[in-house]
């Protein structure tokens, strides 16, 4: 059973108030096993697809060790469980519960910091740099379900940057209509929309505490940097904005200011006047589709609009095939024109 946060911040024991460094034990060493990836393996005409982490497993060893220890690396092995199997609501509580422990115990938690070199917390500083590692965390959150509706499946960010025709699907993948998308918000829960909208806000404020916490409690090692997470959070922050109102109600300031720091838009060039490329087509209909999500969130036009966003990059018969299948072959064949000869 998972402890609170509050449980977290007792100590262990009145002797060694952060527990043993578990390092050795079972449990410890079976959580650092599944925690690595495998690669793609081929033997002969064989082929094993590669695998990430077992989060379930790593889960239940965090479980088991957490009554024993507080130790950095296994509070973050947990968060990283949670947000890959229960999500940003879980993960926020987790990365909360970091920094909780961090503060209380700076002296004594695991991994010791190094006496014999002035205090050197080298180790801890590798093991808060995983909450800004790509395949662990940003990939997670990309791939994170937002939303989920029996019957029309679960989204997540990177099923909305396909449908919006923001980035190009691989060989096969699926791109859903981004008017599924929306109305898989639209019939949401209300209670698990707020819970999101939380979820992204707590972590955006919980990694930038870990940032400010480390050079107050660090003071002889270099900063933290958390940039790639998140804009990464800011990215979903966006796309909650968007889509979904009641969970766009729970983002606090510190979220606003996180993505007026490192979101997207603020990377992106101000669309002045002219309009000179399809970026800036697509742009643009993002900043009125932004519009609407924020005044005008029951019209039906921001549907139309993303419609046609995700038309922009394709060619004519591409356009015509999605707006009419049938046409194509008629047009062709009253042009003399194929897709082919483009």
């Amino acid at each position: 059973m998972r402890l609170s946060a509050e449980d977290l911040i007792q100590p262990v024991s009145d002797d060694l108030p952060c527990g043993e460094d578990l390092e050795y034990d079972p449990a410890f060493q079976q959580m650092e096993v599944m925690m690595q990836a495998t690669d793609e393996q081929e033997f002969g005409d064989t082929v094993i697809p590669g695998s990430g982490p077992d989060w379930k497993g790593v889960a239940q060893q965090v479980d088991d060790l957490n009554p024993r220890t507080r130790d950095l690396r296994v509070l973050i092995y947990g968060a990283l469980a949670d947000l890959h199997l229960k999500g940003l609501d879980a993960f926020s509580q987790s990365l909360e519960a970091v920094n909780d422990c961090m503060e209380t115990f700076w002296d004594n938690i695991h991994p010791e910091l190094d006496a014999d070199d002035n205090n050197d917390a080298t180790m801890r500083y590798n093991m808060l740099q995983v909450l800004n590692d790509y395949e662990l965390v940003c990939k997670g959150l990309e791939n994170a379900p937002l939303v989920e509706i029996k019957g029309l499946g679960a989204f997540s960010l990177h099923d909305i940057e396909l449908a919006e025709g923001k980035i190009a699907p691989a060989q096969d993948e699926e791109v859903n209509d981004i008017a599924l998308i929306q109305g898989a918000f639209g019939d949401a829960d209300p209670e698990l929309m707020t819970a999101l909208g939380e979820g992204v806000s707590g972590s955006i404020a919980q990694l930038k505490r870990a940032a400010e916490l480390w050079d107050s409690l660090a003071t002889n090692s270099q900063s933290l940097s958390n940039e790639d997470t998140l804009k990464a959070l800011n990215e979903v922050q966006e796309a909650v904005v968007r889509y979904a109102p009641v969970a766009a109600a729970a983002l606090d300031d510190e979220g606003e200011e996180a993505d007026a720091e490192a979101g997207p838009a603020a990377a992106a060039d101000p669309i002045s006047g002219a309009i000179n490329s399809r970026t800036d087509v697509i742009r643009m209909i993002d900043k009125i589709c932004d519009y609407y999500a924020a005044n005008e969130p029951s019209s039906p036009i921001p549907l139309l609009l993303r419609r046609a966003q995700r038309l922009v990059p394709k060619t004519f018969f591409e356009i015509l095939e999605d707006i009419v299948p049938d046409s194509v072959s008629q047009a062709q064949a009253i042009s003399g024109y194929s897709e082919q000869q483009e």
